[in-house]
């Protein structure tokens, strides 16, 4: 892998980091591992929000405990766990109260953020580089040895805010979340989830805009990459594919996996029936 393929990656990394607090300085000196196989995240929160989100998360830990020991390279069955325990995190910070049978608050991070990397660091990187990285960093590089000796740095980075736009029913029958981050005045990512239960069935939607990074900066494709699925006490059926943008999102209150599957082309999918799981490709 190309040293430019290094860069790109610490560049779409650092962009992308989301944790950070005004005016600390990203360190690059220690590697950080590459994550291991994820289980669905308990709520730890109080409140009659997080009590809601126990009581609806429950009925399908079991399945999710099964699918979290087979599928190491597709971790889209974590999602609607994450994003609800999170509304329910987030609720509890804001104090949020429901009005009209409706839980409506904003929950915001913001900073500024800044980091440097050496020519060394982004040497030393490419050791905890994934294996399978996007064809959209697989750009031509015109080598220069000497950049591995550290006589060089990139810097970047400014304001960044990130928000949580909740609107969700107070008995959790269903909800949508949108995520905006903005970095210096411009849209840097946009995320959409959703979920409704009907019957003893939990569907949800997320999708995420589709960035490719360019040698110092990020740049939408336009597509959104989407999950959709539905889980059940015994079983989970999710697939991952693109759309041409946020108005070809699907909405889980009307979502028809069956018929959802007939009309796309996946690029994943998880299938689970009991403890028989499927995970392709």
């Amino acid at each position: 892998m190309s040293k430019r393929k290094g860069i790109l990656w610490l560049l779409a990394l650092l962009m992308l980091l989301t944790g950070c607090s005004s005016g600390n300085e990203a360190s690059l000196s220690t590697p950080t591992p590459l994550p291991e196989v994820l289980d669905a995240p308990e709520v730890e929160a109080n409140g009659a929000l997080a009590d809601a989100a126990r009581a609806l998360l429950s009925p399908y830990e079991k399945q999710l405990a099964l699918v979290a020991q087979q599928s190491r390279n597709n971790y889209s069955y974590t999602i609607p766990s994450e994003m609800i325990s999170k509304m329910a995190r987030d609720a509890q910070e804001m104090g949020a109260v429901p009005q009209n049978g409706f839980y409506q608050f904003t929950w915001r991070q913001s900073g500024n953020h800044t980091y440097t990397a050496t020519g060394l660091e982004v040497h030393q990187s490419s050791d905890v580089i994934p294996t399978e990285t996007p064809d959209v960093l697989d750009v031509e590089y015109d080598p220069m040895e000497t950049q591995n000796m550290g006589d060089f740095s990139v810097s970047g980075g400014g304001q960044f805010d990130r928000s949580y736009q909740y609107t969700v029913a107070d008995d959790l029958s269903f909800g949508r979340v949108e995520i905006t981050n903005i970095l210096n005045n411009e849209v840097t990512g946009h995320e959409v989830f959703s979920f409704s239960v009907r019957g003893k069935t939990l569907y949800f939607v997320y999708g995420a805009l589709d960035l490719a990074a360019s040698l110092d900066s990020l740049e939408s494709t336009g597509m959104y990459l989407v999950s959709a699925g539905m889980l059940e006490e015994n079983a989970l059926e999710i697939v991952d594919y693109h759309v041409t943008g946020a108005d070809a999102l699907p909405q889980a209150e009307s979502l028809d996996f069956q018929k959802l599957l007939s009309s796309i082309t996946p690029l994943a999918r998880i299938s689970a029936k009991g403890s028989r799981v499927s995970v392709f490709p």
